[in-house]
């Protein structure tokens, strides 16, 4: 299986540790202990709305207010790791992301990256800002703007990714999961 890796950066205008409790809320809520070698479900509102079953991820390490490095363990997508750094800046927090993807294709999925390179390149920046977005909008209380579609680069499928906007899939899942957990919290 090809490795994938996606990294990126972001400042976000609010401190370290609200990006960490928010993160902290939501693994609380979906079962986790915050503790390394932890499993737990991660339920997905737009894969649950189609009979989808939850990703199974493991906390693999944890540095309070600091990092945050998570890996899958369902049988679909194993191995799929993502490394998340939160770091003091002059703005407020840097969010560093390292994520490394195995997919299925082999030759066909190699063929393709040379072929279409800069489609690749694209996609993967693209991968890498739709997550920073999402860590960004969770932040802020959903005052950033709003990430696109990564594959909407894909050759020849990739108008019909711009062109779905399903309300309820296209809203920030992290914003979701927070604002399900706080409520259940009141």
């Amino acid at each position: 299986m090809p490795h994938v890796k996606i990294t990126g950066e972001r400042e976000i205008g609010v401190r370290p540790s609200v990006v960490w409790d928010r993160l902290a809320t939501i693994l609380s809520a979906q079962g986790s202990s915050l503790r390394p070698g932890g499993v737990f479900a991660l339920k997905n509102p737009a894969t649950e709305v189609h009979g989808g079953n939850p990703d199974r991820l493991r906390l693999v390490s944890v540095q309070r207010h600091r990092q945050l490095v998570l890996e899958t363990t369902g049988a679909a997508n194993a191995g799929w790791r993502a490394h998340i750094d939160l770091a003091s800046s002059a703005r407020g927090t840097l969010v560093r992301l390292r994520a490394e993807l195995r997919l299925p294709g082999g030759l066909l999925l190699t063929a393709a990256r040379w072929i279409f390179r800069r489609r690749y390149r694209r996609i993967c920046a693209d991968a890498a800002a739709y997550v920073l977005s999402e860590i960004e909008l969770l932040a802020t209380d959903g005052h950033a703007p709003k990430p696109r579609n990564p594959l909407r680069h894909l050759p020849f499928a990739g108008d019909r990714f711009e062109a779905h906007n399903d309300e309820a899939e296209s809203r920030p899942l992290l914003l979701h999961l927070y604002e399900s957990a706080k409520a259940t919290e009141d």
